[in-house]
């Protein structure tokens, strides 16, 4: 009888070695929504963060750790493979697919802001080392957005700008800082101070991942272009003080960017053809 007891519950050490890697990789995945979060917040919940992440791993592990044992005597190893854990091998190769889609985090969209399949799969890393022109571009998309999939679109808005020489200027810096093109950089502003002081260095939340967006779009082919090289412009409407329109805006200009989400129409329209 004891020998029976013995063989049903004795664990299997490879198989919780997988639930502890496993475990890593979710808690790893909750803790990028909660900084995505973050950004979208101000910073808000990154303290409160801080402070129950230990205890979020305990408990967690704590868990799996309970239905591993639970599947040895009860439910079989197919269980535990197949239900218990779905961030298998597989899983973990394709999150676009399976893990990401579940929840629908801000990161999960953010993962499409590059068109491709290739770079779909994969997050934009932040350079070894930052220039000038990738710092300001990175400014100016922050300023605008903290969402990354809308910074993308808009970091290519600003180097259709510098591509085709608009308004005579002819690098990041200068159209970013062209006077009354980016109200957060018009002269004399308290934003301008607030997101000119931004460095490569700032932990705000969600400005190293602006970086990264900002290299990435810099040097992306022109093939990854969402629209014509004559969309130069946009405004975003719940912006817009008393719900005006600019002068300029077109209906038969406006384009959508080609990609895997379409951005909110209250929130950024884009247009081309323009001035």
């Amino acid at each position: 009888m004891q020998q029976h007891v013995s063989n049903k519950t004795r664990p299997d050490i490879s198989q919780i070695k997988s639930v502890l890697s496993q475990a890593h990789i979710f808690i790893s995945q909750i803790w990028d929504q909660l900084y995505n979060l973050a950004a979208q917040t101000g910073g808000i919940i990154t303290h409160q963060a801080k402070r129950v992440q230990p205890a979020a791993y305990v408990i967690a592990l704590f868990l799996l750790m309970t239905f591993t044992f639970a599947v040895q005597s009860g439910f079989g190893n197919q269980a535990l493979t197949t239900t218990a854990l779905p961030l298998d091998a597989q899983t973990r190769s394709k999150p676009s697919t399976t893990t990401l889609a579940a929840v629908k985090p801000d990161s999960a969209r953010s993962a499409s802001y590059i068109a491709g399949t290739d770079l779909k799969r994969r997050s934009p890393a932040v350079p070894r080392k930052v220039d000038s022109e990738t710092l300001w571009l990175a400014r100016a998309i922050y300023s605008e957005t903290k969402r990354p999939e809308e910074q993308e679109i808009v970091a290519w808005v600003i180097r259709n700008r510098v591509e085709t020489k608009y308004r005579g200027k002819t690098t990041y810096q200068e159209v970013v800082n062209d006077p009354y093109q980016f109200s957060a950089f018009n002269p004399g502003t308290a934003t301008r101070a607030q997101y000119t002081s931004l460095t490569e260095k700032s932990q705000s939340p969600g400005f190293q991942k602006a970086l990264a967006i900002a290299h990435q779009v810099i040097n992306a082919p022109d093939s990854l272009r969402p629209f014509p090289k004559t969309t130069r412009h946009f405004y975003s409407p719940q912006s817009m003080v008393g719900g005006k329109t600019p002068s300029w805006v077109r209906s038969e200009k406006r384009v959508t960017p080609a990609r895997d989400f379409t951005p909110e129409s209250h929130r950024f329209r884009f247009y081309a053809n323009v001035g």
